[in-house]
């Protein structure tokens, strides 16, 4: 057994942080639904670590490790700091730089390709249904390339864990300086989901599902739903990230269509996409999510509801009976 990985793993557990085992060539959660999984019961992580004793510390970002993290890469052409500089530059309000070396006063590690994880306590006093979301490449709907953040749905990979190649996590300075982010960078990240519109296109804050579609309508989009959730979970080794894209693609064109809530699509694909064993990594997921959440808004789709067949009665609810019955054996189309 790895001594090295298994101690570091267990101190994590001793200070209360849920961890789980990673892949050390891909990043990947070993386990299957590792949110849920994702433990500090010592028994467990060491049959883990027995089971698999190279295998990296996966950390739960968000609510239930009660951190969150500003990830700056610096690597394939994208360099983080730069792109902090110039959300800097677009701000009404700059922080100055006393305000900004509040950065290096928290939990930091340094990544195995010369980037740094920026960890924050996890805000108490969020706005209503406000949380800090895991994205790749964009803070505040601004292209950020090299910026990503992981909170709620997301994982960092956690010192001193050892790639397979041999570069390892490195801590900077470990949990016991976990910091509250300053104002000005919370600003940055927090996402409030937006009030609910009294149009005729309104969805339900938190819902899949618009709030003005028929039952009809409700059980005909929720079978497109199943199914694409469905495609993503199963999707095959080598076929995951194409499969994402293509439900993606499918079901942001009914977003665009009004029938489906933005958010709540994306935060359930990121869920189907990473949460499965051997899913692909948060910053897949998002890159992909969002290319084709580009995409499908730009193409909307109406749906075309299957007809009525010959010799039945459709209800306004959604539900059509034999006319030769008067009504009495109903069932739903």
């Amino acid at each position: 057994m790895n001594g090295q990985q298994i101690e570091a793993a267990l101190v994590y557990a001793r200070q209360r942080y849920a961890i789980f085992p990673c892949d050390p060539i891909s990043k990947k959660p070993y386990i299957k639904g590792w949110p849920q999984a994702a433990t500090t019961d010592e028994q467990q992580i060491r049959e883990w670590w027995g089971q698999r004793p190279n295998a990296l510390i996966g950390l739960p970002t968000g609510k239930l490790n009660g951190f969150w993290v500003l990830d700056v890469d610096v690597k394939n052409g994208k360099n983080g700091w730069d792109s902090l500089k110039q959300l800097f530059n677009n701000m009404q309000s700059p922080p100055t730089n006393e305000e900004r070396a509040a950065l290096s006063s928290t939990w930091t590690q340094q990544t195995p390709s010369g980037g740094f994880h920026l960890v924050f306590k996890y805000p108490e006093n969020l706005p209503p249904k406000g949380k800090i979301r895991t994205t790749a490449g964009k803070l505040q709907g601004q292209d950020s390339p090299g910026l990503d953040v992981r909170g709620d749905g997301g994982y960092i990979i956690g010192a001193p864990s050892i790639m397979a190649d041999g570069k390892s996590y490195q801590a900077i300075k470990g949990p016991e300086s976990l910091a509250v982010a300053p104002d000005w960078l919370l600003g940055l990240v927090i996402k409030s989901s937006p009030q609910k519109k009294e149009t005729p296109q309104s969805v339900a804050d938190g819902e899949l599902q618009r709030n003005t579609l028929s039952e009809r309508e409700q059980w005909y989009v929720n079978k497109i739903l199943t199914a694409e959730f469905e495609k993503v979970k199963s999707a095959p080794e080598g076929e995951r990230n194409d499969t994402l894209n293509r439900s993606s693609y499918a079901l942001f064109q009914l977003v665009a269509g009004g029938y489906l809530n933005d958010e709540a699509v994306r935060d359930e694909l990121f869920k189907a996409a990473v949460e499965r064993e051997g899913g692909l990594t948060a910053e897949e997921a998002e890159r992909t999510i969002a290319s084709a959440r580009e995409a499908g808004l730009a193409s909307p789709r109406t749906i075309s509801l299957p007809g009525v067949p010959p010799g039945f009665d459709l209800r306004e609810d959604g539900i059509y009976c034999l006319s030769s019955r008067g009504g009495k054996d109903e069932q739903r189309w």
